[in-house]
């Protein structure tokens, strides 16, 4: 759907097993929890808290950031949809420099 005036609409069943769902699952020592797209399931989300601030930091462009955006586009056209390419963007956590990543599945 284009959000061309701010409106939204719930995902399908289907759009949320396939293009847009994700899971969490807390991690392992209790002090964050990981999150997996069903777009991109081999790459995990650490979402934790950072004092008053709540982080989701996954690797992007081959180093630690703190996720910020997340665009995916899919291709629509028979009953499934289909991921064209998923975007990633955020800040490096060491840096502080502007991290881009383009995946095509």
């Amino acid at each position: 759907m284009l959000a061309e005036q701010g409106q939204r609409e719930g995902l399908s069943w289907i759009e949320r097993r396939k293009a847009y769902g994700f899971s969490v699952e807390p991690n392992p020592g209790g002090q964050s929890y990981l999150m997996r797209l069903q777009a991109e399931e081999d790459r995990a989300i650490t979402v934790f808290m950072d004092g008053g601030t709540v982080r989701a930091e996954m690797v992007i462009d081959g180093r630690p950031t703190f996720l910020e955006k997340i665009f995916i586009d899919s291709l629509a056209g028979g009953l499934i949809p289909r991921v064209d390419y998923v975007e990633l963007l955020g800040t490096d956590s060491k840096s502080g420099e502007r991290r881009t990543e383009k995946i095509t599945p």
